[in-house]
């Protein structure tokens, strides 16, 4: 049974990689795909809401254009984080690209 399977020791040989990187990838073994995949869908709608807060609160906010809404931010957010990037917006001055490239 998977019980069994996910209970047994697990001896990793002949590998430089780190420990903890085999720790995480057993751990995460434990749950399921659509857990794991709501996980993933949560964590990027949080960061996606943190960074279009910090755009929100500059002054430009981030395309020299102070008058976007919360909305339009959070679009770009999207847009800048999965990298489709549509061309109808681009951040402007230093914070704002710096916003963008320290996006994960």
């Amino acid at each position: 049974s998977r019980h069994e399977r996910m209970s047994r020791k697990y001896v990793v040989v002949g590998s430089n990689r780190s420990p903890w990187e085999y720790r995480i990838r057993f751990y995460l073994m434990h749950f399921s795909v659509s857990a794991l995949s709501a996980l993933f869908l949560a964590v990027f709608i949080v960061l996606n809401v943190i960074f279009a807060g910090l755009f929100f609160a500059l002054d430009d906010k981030c395309c020299v254009d102070s008058s976007m809404s919360y909305g339009e931010i959070f679009a770009f957010s999207i847009q800048t984080s999965t990298t489709i990037g549509y061309g109808t917006m681009s951040p402007e001055g230093t914070v704002q690209n710096f916003l963008v490239v320290g996006k994960p």
